[in-house]
């Protein structure tokens, strides 16, 4: 959730309904590994390319152009944040994601919704 102040993440999954509490499970244990595990290069390096590689996909309409600007205003990010974007996310360390993992992920705490047949 992108505000100024704290704001709620989410995992969405699409399964089948019998399986919903071994999702749960399956993704609390994610955030855990997230948390204890350095993530590995491959998997790092595969995210850095997607991350990177959809920004321009996000500024083929006026309207992806118009929220990435609304973006950058309102957090501050100043009028070059695109021009230095893709050097910002690939100088993040695994590292720096597991400390932010450890800070901000709470696998124990959270909310479900389930849409659909239970």
């Amino acid at each position: 959730d992108n505000r100024v102040g704290p704001g709620a993440w989410q995992v969405v999954a699409g399964l089948e309904p019998t399986t919903i509490d071994r999702t749960v499970e399956s993704v609390r244990l994610e955030l855990r590994r997230l948390q204890d595990e350095i993530v590995e290069a491959e998997e790092f390096t595969n995210n850095k390319v997607y991350v990177t590689g959809t920004l321009p996909l996000h500024l083929e309409t006026n309207g992806g152009i118009a929220a990435n600007v609304l973006n950058m205003e309102f957090h501050g990010l100043g009028l070059d944040y695109l021009a230095h974007y893709t050097d910002r996310i690939n100088r993040i360390t695994p590292e720096e994601i597991q400390a932010i993992a450890r800070k901000y992920l709470a696998p124990d705490a959270y909310t479900l919704a389930v849409a659909g047949p239970v």
